[in-house]
């Protein structure tokens, strides 16, 4: 990684570390230009033994990758490679360095250890909607089985309900709007919305659910 920041631009190889919580001292490796001492002023004073360091680290070296790449893919070149093509090359160099430690690289930049679950928060769009209109199904049916539960609960309340379902399956990786204009509660999962009526909830009837780009949260 401190090779590849060589190959990043100054501003965001430092916006890369910005938010990171790590704070810069002294480089103890001074070789190479600035952009280099810049990610040993960060990297040399990461404590590597530390979990949740290394997992901020991480994050740092998946922006990395991301800035990398939009350097790779700006020059044409004089090859016949496309710059879609050098970058696929190069990213399978740098997965086989990752791979001597455990990690891999996937297909959106993310890092993670070799055989980790992958978090939910990364599966196909279609797969994470999927799942969340599974999940608030099954939730319907379990509130139809102890009607209780809602029982003279608003709009609002059912709503929660339902999110706490959500965030069971997707270890509290979604948030809940309270109500968009047509009443519906909105849950949001990755980088989609499902807009589910939670009245529904209350008669049985199933949800009637749709999607639309996410643009009241990301994909966390």
């Amino acid at each position: 990684m401190r090779e590849i920041s060589s190959r990043i631009e100054l501003s965001p190889l430092q916006a890369c570390w910005d938010g990171s919580g790590f704070t810069p001292g002294p480089p103890k490796d001074t070789s190479g230009a600035q952009r280099k001492r810049l990610f040993s002023s960060y990297a040399d004073h990461i404590t590597w033994s530390d979990p949740e360091q290394v997992t901020r680290a991480i994050a740092v070296f998946e922006r990395m990758l991301r800035a990398y790449r939009n350097e790779v893919e700006r020059y044409t070149g004089s090859g016949e490679e496309t710059p879609q093509q050098k970058w696929a090359k190069e990213l399978d160099r740098i997965r086989r360095d990752f791979e001597y430690d455990g990690y891999q690289i996937t297909d959106s930049l993310r890092i993670r250890k070799a055989g980790e679950r992958r978090p939910d928060h990364e599966r196909a769009d279609a797969e994470l909607y999927t799942e969340a209109l599974r999940v608030l199904r099954h939730a319907r049916n379990q509130i139809e089985r102890l009607p209780s539960t809602t029982r003279g609960k608003g709009e609002e309340d059912i709503r929660d309900v339902l999110l706490v379902a959500l965030g069971a399956a997707f270890a509290g990786r979604c948030t809940a709007e309270s109500l968009n204009g047509a009443g519906k509660p909105i849950f949001c999962c990755g980088l989609r919305t499902v807009m589910s009526s939670s009245a529904s909830a209350k008669s049985g009837r199933a949800p009637r659910s749709s999607t639309r780009p996410s643009t009241s949260c990301s994909a966390t």
